[in-house]
């Protein structure tokens, strides 16, 4: 198993993010006595894609977060519940609840991470060493300037990473303790096939061709195409649009996929602040 990382640094939009988890029906909630269901949690996500989610999609997501959570945590990966953090439409979305779907990933220090802690693509949104947890504690975005200096000023000095760098951080460490080779600097231009099932991938590193046979599989996760102004004309239309995500994000794995016979599913042009 490898991970093969395009830019120099490791996280890409991710590390940009607040680092937000929502997770319905997770096993954390009973924990302070939040009640859920996965039939609670299937109506709001319906309410919330106002019927442009693909159904076998969203189904999936519903009933097998709760399951890569339990997974992720008995690897070792730690992440903090917000129990009274509702859901966006609550209270008048079907089946919102007041707290216990949002998570955060535990703040990750440089003792733990070692010349890994480095590498992380840095986040230029939030002070290093807030957790997501604490956005919500401290009064939110609105009030970040009164925001615990102190404790962010001591986080700092010792090398902490919060919010979406935290999450990045969490998972590097759980690769790290599995031995999982690490590449950054690795573009990968293409994915190879047979008999119609993906093999691996061609692509450069350091300069030099390289082909990476897969026995197993390819795993996709290059994030969205905010870099790329092709793809952004064709799913957005924005004019004069403005990437808020590091400029490794171009939308390859898109690009790839739709190579081999892969179909993008339509986009529905919702615009938002960045940073939910």
């Amino acid at each position: 198993m490898c991970v093969l990382e395009k830019s120099s640094r490791l996280g890409g939009g991710s590390a940009y993010s607040t680092g937000g988890l929502w997770i319905g029906a997770n096993h954390h909630q009973a924990e302070h006595n939040l009640s859920d269901s996965l039939e609670e949690t299937q109506s709001y996500m319906e309410f919330v894609s106002g019927g442009a989610a693909i159904p076998e999609n969203l189904n999936a997501f519903v009933k097998k977060s709760p399951e890569a959570l339990k997974a992720f945590e008995k690897m070792g990966l730690r992440f903090e519940i917000r129990p009274t953090v509702p859901d966006h439409y609550y209270p008048h979305g079907p089946n919102s609840k007041p707290g216990g779907r949002s998570f955060g990933a535990a703040p990750v220090t440089r003792e733990e991470l070692g010349n890994w802690f480095n590498l992380i693509e840095e986040n230029p949104y939030f002070p290093p060493g807030v957790s997501n947890s604490e956005i919500a504690d401290w009064g939110g975005l609105g009030n970040m300037r009164n925001w615990d200096k102190k404790t962010l000023r001591e986080r700092s000095e010792i090398g902490t990473l919060g919010v979406g760098q935290a999450v990045v951080g969490q998972f590097l460490l759980g690769l790290l303790k599995r031995n999982v080779s690490i590449y950054t600097d690795f573009n990968v231009t293409s994915l190879t096939t047979r008999d119609g099932r993906v093999t691996g991938v061609n692509g450069s590193h350091s300069g030099q061709s390289k082909k990476i046979q897969a026995n197993l599989g390819v795993v996709i996760a290059t994030g969205g195409y905010e870099g790329n102004p092709e793809l952004v004309d064709r799913f957005e239309g924005i004019p004069g649009w403005r990437s808020m995500f590091p400029p490794g994000v171009t939308g390859d794995g898109m690009v790839m996929a739709t190579e081999i016979g892969a179909a993008n599913s339509e986009t529905v042009r919702v615009h938002r602040f960045h940073g939910h």
